[in-house]
């Protein structure tokens, strides 16, 4: 395994509607946004409705903000981010920022894209009276529109359901881990009207125990991995389409299961990480090749008795590529594989500490934040050289890297 060294704006006042009818109508049809509401502070609970609890002057209204804009026409790919001043920017793979999404002086967290690319969902902190509220907003792709949706809650969990609608949960008592204990609500974005769910009404918050055996199929329907307990230990089986067991690929204890299963995209591999038994939380990765019936060890942690964990796997867009982390005793990696006819090879690139591993739109690039500059870096994944692309020390921390 090759390892290569990395080198405010004023506050916005909301003002409530003084008619009563067009009060009433607001808050059936798009939530009442400058309504009398408890002050934040320690001895004010917001109820878990989803009419905006709170406007504080630092809170952006419905439709009321267009942000100074610097922009020309969008190349493709680039990425969008935050700044530590609250500042939402699109920048180039060159690192030229396009365009200047916002740059009210609220921190902004959770940024995604929807899928058809006309609207951005983020959260934003607020910290009146030193406590921490949080709000959602979109804003639409120009820029010139920015809805503000829920909040502000003590917490807030949220997530684009498909590209017109938000799932929300939120809680007036810190500290739950999302999905549990939240009171879950459906979003239009484009009326701004919400649905409630009910409380753990998140998918994920209902386990279903996986039926036996185990299925792993792949893309092209061509191969299928089953898993399946014998006694004290679980076997995983290649079958062929027909479902005909062809061999056995690997076994371990039957009340554990791998941590990764995966086939890639192309239907020539699967890679797996086998576990010895239920602490361990990582394992070597091994690839298969239904083909020939070979298998490739990609990483030696475990014969060595060396600590490791791997996380974060994701393919590339065009699912050529596949990357993951490594954080061993030499620190945090970027490891890349490419999927074609021939075995991949594991190429691994140590930059520190790391967040939010993004994709560009064409596969060429992976862009990463790093914790210890407050910079953007740009790893391009066929030649593995990595820069620097902020270079100004102003991404956030809990930054947030889309590709759009």
């Amino acid at each position: 395994m090759d390892v290569h060294p990395n080198p405010g704006k004023p506050p916005v006042k909301t003002k409530c509607p003084r008619n009563r009818l067009q009060v009433a109508l607001l808050v059936t049809l798009v939530f009442c946004l400058g309504c009398s509401a408890p002050k934040a502070g320690p001895s004010a609970t917001p109820s878990l409705a989803m009419t905006p609890q709170s406007n504080f002057d630092t809170l952006t209204p419905l439709d009321a903000v267009t942000p100074t804009l610097q922009q020309t026409e969008l190349p493709a790919p680039h990425f969008t981010y935050s700044t530590r001043n609250g500042e939402i920017w699109r920048i180039d793979t060159e690192g030229h920022r396009v365009q200047l999404l916002a740059a009210d002086s609220a921190q902004k967290v959770s940024l995604k894209w929807s899928d058809d690319h006309q609207w951005l969902h983020y959260v934003a902190w607020q910290y009146p009276d030193g406590v921490q509220w949080q709000t959602l907003f979109v804003i639409n792709q120009e820029g010139t529109i920015i809805k503000q949706l829920a909040g502000p809650y003590r917490e807030l969990t949220s997530e684009w359901q498909d590209h017109n609608h938000i799932l929300a949960g939120v809680t007036d008592t810190p500290r739950t881990m999302p999905p549990w204990g939240r009171t879950w609500f459906q979003i239009n974005v484009q009326t701004g009207i919400s649905a409630s769910l009910g409380i753990d009404a998140h998918p994920r918050a209902t386990f279903t125990p996986l039926a036996e055996p185990r299925l792993v199929e792949a893309p092209n329907g061509q191969w299928t991995v089953l898993s399946q307990a014998e006694g004290d230990t679980r076997v995983f089986y290649l079958l062929d389409a027909e479902g005909n067991t062809v061999a056995p690929i690997y076994q371990q204890p039957a009340d554990i299961l791998s941590a990764y299963t995966m086939w890639s995209r192309n239907s020539q591999w699967f890679m797996y990480q086998p576990l010895e038994n239920k602490d361990d939380y990582d394992g070597d990765l091994y690839l298969y090749n239904p083909r020939d019936l070979s298998t490739k060890r990609l990483t030696t942690y475990e014969e060595r008795g060396e600590a490791f964990s791997i996380s974060a796997f994701r393919w590339s867009p065009n699912g050529e590529w596949l990357r993951f982390e490594i954080s061993d005793a030499e620190g945090m990696k970027i490891c890349i594989m490419h999927f074609g006819d021939t075995p991949p090879d594991l190429r691994c690139f140590l930059v520190g500490s790391t967040a939010q591993l993004t994709w560009s739109s064409d596969s060429r690039f992976i862009a990463f934040l790093s914790w210890a500059a407050s910079d953007i870096y740009l790893l391009e994944v066929s030649s593995g050289e990595i820069q620097n692309l902020t270079n100004d020390g102003e991404a956030r921390l809990e930054l947030e890297i889309t590709a759009d």
